[in-house]
């Protein structure tokens, strides 16, 4: 069972399952972060692709529909609290996940989310008489949620990865 934060018991939160918040690069843990973040604004200011905004209580959110991290650590070299850390600046604890509304299922040709993936994590399954298939390497995924952008189906979604928070 998850524990329950002192901001979660604030908004009448208990017994609710929290949603996992997208924070930027660097983040400390839910807790932590809530406990140290001053919601200053400083690391949106200073992101230069403009995904960080204000999510729940003010704290810093990664909005991956407008764009995707470039792991250039301008947010943690903002944070005057640090609760945005330069440690784990190039990665982040999530990965893609490709929904059943994809185009590719619904026999549509479409190959936008691998166009968009630097870290060539999307490659394209081909089969004779159907659509190519996304296929994703999540050994390569970064996490940077340009793909959740570039999708016109709005069928990738970012979710948690807890091994990759694990240093081989």
């Amino acid at each position: 069972m998850q524990a329950l934060s002192r901001a979660d018991l604030i908004r009448g939160n208990w017994g609710r399952r929290r949603q996992a918040q997208l924070y930027p690069p660097g983040a400390l843990p839910d807790t932590q972060l809530e406990n140290r973040c001053t919601r200053c604004g400083d690391c949106a200011r200073a992101c230069p692709e403009g995904i960080i905004t204000a999510g729940q209580g003010g704290f810093p959110v990664l909005d991956m529909k407008r764009g995707g991290c470039s792991f250039c650590g301008q947010c943690q070299a903002a944070c005057p609290s640090g609760a945005l850390s330069r440690q784990a600046a190039h990665s982040l604890p999530w990965q893609a996940v490709i929904a059943k509304n994809c185009l590719a299922a619904q026999q549509i040709e479409c190959r936008v989310c691998g166009e968009s993936c630097d870290a060539d994590a999307i490659r394209f399954e081909l089969a004779i008489g159907q659509a190519p298939r996304p296929l994703l390497a999540l050994e390569a995924c970064t996490g940077c949620g340009e793909c959740v952008r570039a999708c016109p189906a709005a069928a990738i979604t970012l979710a948690p990865t807890p091994h990759k928070d694990k240093q081989p």
